[in-house]
Protein backbone atom coordinates (compact mmCIF):
# COMPACT_ATOMS: atom_id res chain seq x y z
CA UNK A 1 0.00 0.00 0.00
CA UNK A 2 1.82 3.51 -1.25
CA UNK A 3 1.37 6.52 0.35
CA UNK A 4 2.92 9.63 1.58
CA UNK A 5 3.21 12.02 4.64
CA UNK A 6 2.93 15.97 4.75
CA UNK A 7 4.48 18.09 7.74
CA UNK A 8 3.39 21.66 7.56
CA UNK A 9 3.65 23.92 9.67
CA UNK A 10 1.71 27.11 9.79
CA UNK A 11 3.16 30.34 11.50
CA UNK A 12 5.80 27.98 13.18
CA UNK A 13 2.76 27.56 16.24
CA UNK A 14 0.46 24.83 14.02
CA UNK A 15 2.19 21.95 13.51
CA UNK A 16 -0.07 19.29 11.08
CA UNK A 17 0.99 15.53 10.35
CA UNK A 18 -0.83 13.25 8.11
CA UNK A 19 -0.08 10.48 6.51
CA UNK A 20 -2.36 9.57 3.42
CA UNK A 21 -2.59 5.63 2.37
CA UNK A 22 -3.36 5.09 -1.37
CA UNK A 23 -4.89 2.24 -2.57
CA UNK A 24 -2.08 0.89 -5.49
CA UNK A 25 -4.55 -0.24 -7.98
CA UNK A 26 -7.07 2.65 -8.09
CA UNK A 27 -4.86 5.47 -6.87
CA UNK A 28 -7.99 6.54 -4.06
CA UNK A 29 -7.11 7.03 -0.69
CA UNK A 30 -8.11 4.66 1.63
CA UNK A 31 -6.79 5.72 4.80
CA UNK A 32 -6.01 9.26 6.42
CA UNK A 33 -4.00 9.23 9.74
CA UNK A 34 -2.90 12.59 11.26
CA UNK A 35 -2.33 14.25 14.27
CA UNK A 36 -2.12 18.39 15.16
CA UNK A 37 -0.99 20.29 18.08
CA UNK A 38 0.67 23.59 18.71
CA UNK A 39 4.30 24.24 19.14
CA UNK A 40 4.08 25.74 22.88
CA UNK A 41 1.41 22.54 24.01
CA UNK A 42 2.77 19.83 22.30
CA UNK A 43 1.10 17.58 24.88
CA UNK A 44 -2.41 18.93 23.80
CA UNK A 45 -2.71 16.67 20.46
CA UNK A 46 -5.92 16.43 18.33
CA UNK A 47 -5.41 13.36 16.52
CA UNK A 48 -7.70 11.70 12.98
CA UNK A 49 -7.54 8.31 11.71
CA UNK A 50 -10.58 7.82 8.98
CA UNK A 51 -10.68 4.79 6.85
CA UNK A 52 -12.75 5.16 3.35
CA UNK A 53 -14.60 2.57 2.10
CA UNK A 54 -15.92 2.53 -1.43
CA UNK A 55 -15.03 5.75 -3.02
CA UNK A 56 -16.03 6.23 -6.43
CA UNK A 57 -14.68 9.07 -8.35
CA UNK A 58 -15.27 10.42 -12.16
CA UNK A 59 -18.50 8.64 -12.06
CA UNK A 60 -20.29 8.57 -15.56
CA UNK A 61 -23.22 10.75 -15.42
CA UNK A 62 -25.98 10.00 -16.92
CA UNK A 63 -26.52 11.80 -20.63
CA UNK A 64 -30.41 11.85 -19.93
CA UNK A 65 -30.08 13.46 -16.22
CA UNK A 66 -30.82 17.02 -16.36
CA UNK A 67 -29.84 19.56 -13.77
CA UNK A 68 -31.29 22.32 -12.95
CA UNK A 69 -29.24 25.67 -13.09
CA UNK A 70 -31.45 28.41 -14.40
CA UNK A 71 -31.73 31.43 -11.54
CA UNK A 72 -35.58 30.57 -11.22
CA UNK A 73 -34.27 27.38 -9.79
CA UNK A 74 -32.77 29.37 -6.79
CA UNK A 75 -35.92 30.43 -5.32
CA UNK A 76 -35.90 31.22 -1.88
CA UNK A 77 -32.00 32.82 -1.99
CA UNK A 78 -30.26 35.93 -2.14
CA UNK A 79 -27.96 36.23 -5.56
CA UNK A 80 -25.08 38.81 -4.62
CA UNK A 81 -22.43 39.04 -7.52
CA UNK A 82 -19.01 40.51 -5.93
CA UNK A 83 -16.13 41.80 -8.26
CA UNK A 84 -12.94 41.50 -6.67
CA UNK A 85 -11.10 45.13 -6.28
Amino acid sequence: MPGFLTRLEENEENISETLFAIDKRTYYPIRMKGISYMADHPEQKMFIDQIYYDIDFNLDIDEGAYFETSTESLKGFEIIEMQPK
